[in-house]
C-alpha cells in the first residue's frame, strides 16, 4: 500500500514544475530529474524497509 501511495505522490509531483510558467525549460527539466532520483531512491528503500515488518512486530517502540 504504501508503494502506490508513493507512487501516485511521485506523480503528482513531476506535475508541479510545468505548472509554474515562470520558471525557464533547463530549470523545469532539472526539477523533474530530481523528482524521479529522489522516487527512485525513496521508493524502493522504503519499500524494502515497510516490508521487513509485521503487523505483531513487537521491537517497534512507539515514544
Amino acid at each position: 500500500m504504501w508503494v502506490i501511495t508513493a507512487s501516485v505522490v511521485l506523480l503528482l509531483s513531476l506535475a508541479m514544475p510545468f505548472n509554474s510558467g515562470e520558471i525557464a525549460t533547463d530549470a523545469k527539466v532539472s526539477l523533474l530529474l530530481m523528482h524521479v532520483v529522489v522516487g527512485a531512491v525513496l521508493i524502493p528503500l522504503y519499500a524494502r524497509t515497510a516490508s521487513g515488518r509485521s503487523k505483531n512486530d513487537s521491537s517497534t517502540t512507539i515514544v
